[in-house]
């Protein structure tokens, strides 16, 4: 599949959760594999291709080495197929929800990539509430996977994800209410992930 089109950062809500409005070319939408609810259950085939291969492939790992929130990552997320690529989103988004729920931007710091731009308004979103002393009293989405396809190179995955903002208050240390994040109802969205030689890393987010 070609690269998409430069995509523009909206933002759905003071949170800055999240939406890349897609501004026409290729979005990943085509050529997704079904997957359920959770993202472990999507191909389990080792990447050779922009699509699904032969599962007889010795799964390729990530570092060992790693540090910080990379250090987190599940094994499941380590693998170089498009399981592991969906599991490692399910994985970006759990560390996400950790973040705004306790206003620490370290939980998702190393899991993008350098020009992830939606890791980098994220990241710089999560650094102001930790400079604030603020946090969400709750889940601010929930997210339910779809499947997965190829995307711009062999390297590539990209991940569908239906996600739902949900109402959450931004507290600071003394519990009195910054901002309400309100509910938003179900949007898709695509993650493209990049396996680079420590592991899946963030590339973009797209909005359908």
């Amino acid at each position: 599949m070609s690269r998409p089109k430069q995509i523009a950062a909206v933002a759905l809500s003071v949170a800055g959760l999240a939406s890349m409005a897609a501004c026409g070319g290729n979005d990943g939408s085509s050529g997704l594999t079904s997957t359920s609810s959770t993202a472990t259950s999507s191909s389990s085939s080792t990447r050779g291709s922009a699509g699904p291969t032969s599962s007889s492939t010795t799964d390729k790992t990530s570092t060992p080495t790693a540090t910080g929130a990379r250090a987190s990552i599940p094994e499941a997320a380590t693998k170089n197929t498009d399981a592991g690529a969906a599991a490692f989103v399910q994985f970006y988004n759990q560390q996400l929800d950790r973040a705004y729920r306790t206003g620490d931007p370290s939980l998702v710091k190393g899991l993008g990539a350098s020009g992830c731009a939606f890791c980098s308004s994220t990241a710089k979103r999560l650094t102001a509430m930790r400079d604030a002393g603020t946090r969400y009293d709750g889940s601010i989405f929930r997210a339910k996977y779809i499947g997965t396809g190829g995307a711009r190179s062999e390297s590539d995955v990209t991940v569908a994800v239906t996600l739902t903002e949900l109402r959450a208050n931004e507290v600071d240390k003394s519990g009195r209410v910054r901002h309400v994040n309100e509910p938003v109802p179900p949007f898709k969205l695509f993650y493209v992930v990049s396996w680079r030689a420590d592991g899946w890393r963030m590339l973009e987010v797209s909005k359908a």
